[in-house]
């Protein structure tokens, strides 16, 4: 979101001092591995056939395999730190509720869980600059699939436990285009089921306490607050449309999916959209180029430096220059996509 702070974070290494605590990056870590785990000791059916007891059980065992191999054990730790951790424990069971439900009525299931990008089995993807080239790698949380009658569709996952909204306006600016680069990554691999799979959706699962207590009043009633607890469960991304052809249903799932939707050509071009934005940073960063230029929305609040921890380091103050963002809706972003695919045919 800002060249300067990519530079001095990822190219000088310069990380701030921070207390250990338990915070909300550090519960992103505790979630990611219980949900890892679990899922992994009941693979398949055995998750969706589990009584909550059993997966509470396996939530537990974590947790303490957790608190003791990565922090240390609980001696030395606060009572305040001991009751956010176990917090975390409903939390995690919440969640893995809400996977359940979602997969027993879903034609895909699972198939890997932090999958790494830049490995053998999936390797790095990798983009030519006019010098050098750009390496990316990372971690795909879940991946699922569908073996349909003669191709395989991949969705991938990626926990929030933050209030992060999936936007496809900002892959047209070069923001937040993580998602979009795993699926590409498995897609140009050679490796079964993923190379040459059918990109079927891109989505953020949150994985926060669900809305679960309401204070009733006048005004609501319970089918009011059951529409907010399916609306807290519902991931943020978007699904290959029905229409395509071959494309399994999204109806049964239709209260977790996202609405947003998009066809096997929106990606391939959205693809091609997420290369040229790569590989113009890229060029940028080989010539020197990282200007202080935070983005913002066009209404140019609020501005991530104020939460920035290199604020203090380039000095930037509110009322300079930004690189303002479209932040456009789902089907303008579609339609800005499609409208570029048009002038490009047109050169």
């Amino acid at each position: 979101s800002c060249p300067f702070a990519y530079f001095v974070k990822h190219g000088l290494r310069a990380y701030p001092l921070e207390e250990a605590e338990l915070n909300a990056a550090e519960d992103g870590s505790v979630l990611h591995y219980v949900f890892e785990n679990v899922l992994q000791e009941f693979p398949g059916d055995a998750f969706l056939q589990a009584d909550a007891e059993a997966i509470a059980a396996a939530v537990h065992r974590c947790m303490d395999t957790y608190l003791n191999e990565k922090m240390g054990g609980p001696e030395g730790k606060t009572p305040r730190f001991l009751f956010l951790f176990r917090r975390l424990q409903t939390v995690a069971c919440s969640v893995l509720e809400t996977m359940r439900k979602e997969l027993k009525n879903d034609a895909f299931t699972p198939r890997a869980f932090e999958l790494k990008i830049g490995a053998e089995v999936i390797p790095a993807y990798t983009l030519d600059l006019d010098e050098g080239s750009v390496t990316l790698t990372g971690f795909v949380d879940r991946v699922d699939t569908f073996a349909g009658a003669d191709r395989t569709y991949l969705r991938v996952l990626d926990y929030k436990t933050g209030q992060k909204q999936f936007q496809l306006s900002d892959l047209l600016d070069g923001i937040n285009v993580q998602m979009v680069l795993y699926m590409m990554a498995l897609l140009k691999s050679e490796a079964a089921p993923y190379g040459g799979a059918v990109p079927a959706g891109v989505m953020y699962m949150p994985a926060r306490q669900h809305y679960t207590a309401y204070a009733k009043t006048r005004h609501e009633n319970e089918a009011a607050i059951e529409k907010k607890k399916l609306d807290a469960r519902r991931m943020s991304g978007m699904v290959l449309a029905d229409d395509e052809p071959g494309a399994p249903s999204n109806d049964a799932c239709a209260d977790y999916l996202p609405a947003d939707t998009f066809t096997a050509e929106d990606f391939d071009l959205l693809s091609q959209r997420v290369d040229d934005e790569i590989r113009a940073m890229g060029n940028a960063l080989h010539a020197g180029q990282v200007p202080i230029l935070p983005a913002a929305d066009q209404k140019q609040s609020p501005i991530p430096c104020r939460w920035c921890n290199y604020r203090v380091v380039c000095g930037y103050e509110e009322g300079k220059p930004v690189r303002v963002l479209r932040c456009v809706n789902h089907k303008q972003a579609l339609m800005n996509l499609r409208e570029g695919r048009e002038e490009t045919d047109g050169e």
